[in-house]
């Protein structure tokens, strides 16, 4: 399996689309997101991984986690936060698929797909779209 080269993350330019500065609040209580100056409360709706798919040299899971975010008006007293840059990447306006990247503390933290509902792996125009990711960041 071949490993993601985030020194190539300068390479996607061309496919940005948007950036965003969110702050991630862990607690006891839960996950928090704050967005826009709202507060989300982060819940798993659907914890369903479903296997693995092998594209471009590369083993991705297949994860269908549904999670709902739900406003809320405060936080708990005791928490822990961390400021996440997200930055969504299309191969163009009408794509079905986005890579997103979160970086915190400046160093990559998350790398996933999105993949828009009712499209699945099989599409061969979501494949594309995948090979054209991972041929950059290999």
């Amino acid at each position: 399996m071949k490993k993601m080269n985030f020194a190539n993350i300068n390479k996607l330019s061309n496919y940005q689309r948007s950036s965003v500065e969110t702050v991630s609040i862990f607690s006891s209580d839960g996950l928090f997101v704050v967005d826009n100056k709202t507060i989300y409360k982060l819940s798993v709706v659907d914890d369903a991984i479903s296997g693995s798919i092998h594209i471009h040299g590369s083993d991705l899971v297949r994860d269908n986690t549904r999670i709902r975010r739900e406003v809320v008006n405060q936080i708990p007293a005791d928490h822990v936060a961390i400021s996440t840059n997200t930055t969504r990447y299309t191969t163009g306006p009408k794509s079905n698929v986005a890579l997103i990247i979160e970086q915190s503390f400046l160093k990559p933290s998350d790398l996933y797909f999105e993949i828009t509902d009712g499209y699945t792996t099989n599409d061969i125009s979501i494949i594309e779209d995948l090979n054209v990711f991972l041929s950059v960041l290999n």
